[in-house]
């Protein structure tokens, strides 16, 4: 998973292979958000967030089954997200934040399979849960230009509660970037982000680029996380479409009667063909709503003790939808940009 930077506008069958990278794109774009630069028109940077989210029914199937035999039926996928950031120093030239953010995500299986019965099982009974821990810093270090860093802790499992402290449910994460920007139509940079968890130690290169081609249309690119097309519909009113990388990874406690508990790191990640629209209501008050299509690459169950077997299973493609709420307060540059108008 990964973080945010800086936008204020200035942030089974075989399954296919797919890079083992943890990418969480929605923390990356967070670091941006608060960064001085940016460009005018780009959609919103959130102060405090709540997101509802659903994939409708499927099942997790296996490939090795026979006809015939039974599979892991569910009637939801749904998962719940709140995100919250606030300044500790806010300077011209400076900002340093923290936020924090927890997620769970659900099924409800209506049948389970032959195939580690236990495991989807427990799936079935728990949610999986994250709580994360992030600080922030953005520095401008002139007109054009400026760096950002996050500091990131996250737990992740199937523990009940908000959070489970220790290595074995820990990622760390440090994202660092900078940032360029011409013009108030144009916008990028590079960041590099190092991830250690359950699963591995990774370290990924991104590259941003926000530009406006005129008053209605512009793209928002953070690769190879995302790439939108964005129209602006008229003030308050944003319209984005595009295709999103994401994934997550959860470790999982599952007892056993009369031996020793499996341990797994679970991970699942997915391409997602998406539209989405964001409208203000009243001033800093944003309503957020999300369509797509979710074609999923890879749902692994990895074994972290000799006890425990690894497996995969498939998930359905779906569509999906997600709903929420946002506060976004007017900046400095949202004031000076209008003024210019």
């Amino acid at each position: 998973m990964l973080f945010t930077l800086c936008t204020y506008p200035i942030f089974g069958q075989i399954i296919p292979e797919v890079p083992q990278v943890d990418i969480d794109v929605e923390d990356i774009e967070q670091v941006r958000t608060f960064c001085q630069p940016g460009i005018r028109n780009k959609s919103r940077s959130k102060g405090l967030e709540i997101i509802y989210g659903n994939r409708g029914s499927g099942q997790l199937s296996n490939s090795k089954l026979e006809t015939g035999e039974q599979q892991n039926k569910y009637s939801k996928w749904d998962h719940l997200q709140v995100k919250l950031k606030a300044p500790i120093i806010i300077k011209d030239d400076f900002k340093l934040l923290a936020g924090y953010k927890y997620y769970q995500e659900g099924f409800n299986f209506t049948e389970i399979g032959t195939v580690f019965p236990s495991v989807i099982s427990n799936i079935n009974e728990n949610n999986l849960r994250s709580s994360s821990f992030s600080l922030v810093i953005n520095k401008s270090l002139n007109e054009r230009s400026y760096v950002a860093l996050q500091l990131r802790y996250m737990v992740s499992g199937n523990f009940s509660g908000l959070a489970k402290y220790g290595d074995r449910y820990a990622t760390y994460r440090v994202l660092a970037m900078y940032g360029v920007k011409p013009s108030v139509d144009l916008e990028w940079g590079f960041a590099l982000n190092v991830s250690k968890n359950f699963r591995r130690f990774n370290v990924i290169p991104f590259f941003i680029l926000h530009k406006n081609f005129n008053d209605k249309w512009g793209l928002e690119a953070l690769l190879p996380g995302f790439i939108y097309a964005r129209y602006n519909l008229k003030p308050g009113n944003i319209l984005l479409g595009g295709i999103e990388f994401g994934n997550k990874n959860f470790r999982l406690d599952i007892p056993q009667e009369g031996g020793e508990e499996l341990d797994y790191a679970y991970n699942q990640s997915h391409l997602k063909a998406l539209v989405k629209y964001q409208r203000r209501v009243i001033p800093w008050l944003w309503v957020s709503a999300q369509v797509g299509y979710q074609y999923n690459l890879n749902t692994r169950f990895e074994a972290k003790n000799t006890n425990t077997t690894s497996f995969s299973l498939r998930a359905r493609n779906a569509p999906y939808f997600k709903v929420g709420l946002f506060v976004s307060p007017h900046s400095k540059e949202d004031k000076m940009i209008q003024s210019t108008r």
